[in-house]
């Protein structure tokens, strides 16, 4: 199921990229962009691993097909499908409780027709990361707190999470490290 409703939620959202082709890009990524091209110094400012990511896209954007907007295109558009992967994950996930189904199928319809999420889906900046990040952290914890003995794919993808989560914001490494303790307590 996670597969379908990560299709449904894309062809859902594709009318919103044709509207704001390549994607977007928040004023923080335009700094972090004139750092990748050297037109600024290098800064913390912007969470590095986050410049690093734009950068793997600038260089593949311009690498395979020339352009800065192909580098802002393909960042996006990888963005996007793990954001509706983590998101059909999570609708997946609230099938497999006792939720009602209309429940599930409302959850499925506000993702896929509120613009918040194909427009910060299509937009490059830290904070679309962040959110991913802390979604997924929070999906693996919900399974940590689901079952007796962890298997050790979800322990792997909880540190890992986690880690995003650190990386990606400073306040991460808080949330991350709060949530961790509180587990290990639990």
């Amino acid at each position: 199921p996670t597969w379908g409703f990560l299709l449904l939620l894309l062809a859902c959202w594709l009318p919103y990229l044709f509207i704001v082709w390549p994607g977007t890009v928040s004023n923080d990524s335009i700094t972090q962009l004139a750092e990748i091209f050297g037109v600024k110094a290098l800064e913390t400012g912007n969470p590095l691993t986050q410049t690093g990511l734009l950068w793997l896209a600038v260089q593949a954007g311009q690498g395979l097909f020339g352009s800065a907007d192909a580098a802002v295109a393909l960042y996006v558009c990888v963005q996007a499908a793990l954001m509706a992967w983590l998101l059909g994950y999570t609708l997946k996930r609230i099938s497999e409780t006792r939720a009602p189904r209309w429940l599930v199928w409302l959850a499925t319809a506000f993702y896929a027709v509120c613009p918040i999420f194909p427009l910060f889906a299509f937009c490059v900046g830290k904070d679309t990361v962040f959110a991913m990040a802390v979604l997924w952290f929070t999906l693996m914890v919900w399974r940590v707190i689901g079952s007796k003995w962890p298997p050790l794919r979800t322990m792997v993808g909880l540190c890992l999470s986690a880690a995003a989560c650190a990386l990606l914001r400073n306040a991460g490494a808080a949330l991350a490290g709060v949530t961790l303790v509180a587990l290990l307590v639990r």
